[in-house]
């Protein structure tokens, strides 16, 4: 899955700080996640490591993003990075006016709404029963308030992802029932939703491609043959469609980045 559509950039604010946030993110989009967690946990020590400032949201949340992809890219530190991924989670959340400890909490913002789904994707990584739970109560959450917090026209991006979520959360307990029935929803929302939709969304092609591919694989896993092969049936046809799909958001191509990078260290 992809979580760079809501990383948060303010091009008003001047400073080295905000500097390096904006590398860091730049950082993070060339997947070089130990140079971007760097210039988050520096631009972290400019700003001021407060827990209670919202202006120090965008570091804790931006960093945690960071270790969150080191853990997946680095299986051997896998839990320390996730350990510390969760932790700055939390402080982005405290950074919010939320509590981090309620699971099933509604969120104030979409700011709010985003750090905690990204942070139930990042203890469920962590495999611990009480994590995967902890998850679970959040997304069904986030789920449900959806409708509140997000545009309508992205709700059904984030129905999408959440409900991917929630079928490997109850995978991981063995749940496979629920997990099919969320499974079935996620195909639903791709069927509904039209081509331009997915194409304006940030990432919309990118996430369906991991939200369907995972759900395929996790199908050809489980005892209920018939009914696992019919709707894996259903998830071929919607990846044919998405694989021919373009996004139609406008953004710099990667390899044009290194150049964007160099002039911001010159700033710097």
């Amino acid at each position: 899955m992809s979580f760079y559509e809501e990383l948060v950039i303010d091009p008003g604010s001047e400073g080295g700080g905000q500097t390096l946030n904006v590398l860091g993110v730049i950082k993070l989009r060339l997947e070089d996640y130990i140079e971007a967690e760097k210039c988050f946990d520096e631009f972290l020590n400019l700003s001021g490591r407060s827990r209670f400032l919202r202006e120090s949201f965008q570091g804790y949340r931006n960093v945690a993003l960071s270790e969150y992809n080191l853990a997946l890219k680095e299986p051997g530190k896998k839990k320390d990075w996730l350990d510390k991924a969760v932790i700055n989670y939390d402080h982005a959340i405290r950074c919010l006016g939320g509590d981090p400890k309620i699971p099933n909490q509604q969120p104030r913002s979409r700011d709010e709404f985003n750090t905690r789904y990204n942070r139930s994707c990042a203890k469920m990584e962590r495999a611990e029963p009480e994590d995967i739970e902890f998850a679970m109560q959040e997304l069904i959450t986030l789920k449900s308030v959806a409708p509140n917090i997000v545009p309508s026209h992205e709700i059904w991006h984030w129905r999408a992802n959440i409900l991917s979520a929630l079928s490997k959360a109850y995978s991981k307990l063995d749940r496979d029932e629920e997990a099919l029935r969320c499974t079935k929803e996620l195909v639903q929302e791709y069927e509904r939703v039209e081509n331009k939709d997915i194409e304006k969304q940030p990432f919309g092609i990118q996430n369906a491609k991991q939200n369907l591919q995972s759900a395929s694989i996790w199908l050809k896993q489980i005892a209920k043959a018939k009914e696992a092969e019919d709707l894996d049936q259903k998830i071929t046809k919607q990846l044919e469609r998405i694989n021919n799909l373009s996004q139609s958001v406008p953004s710099i191509p990667l390899k044009d980045w290194s150049t964007v990078i160099s002039q911001i260290e010159q700033i710097e």
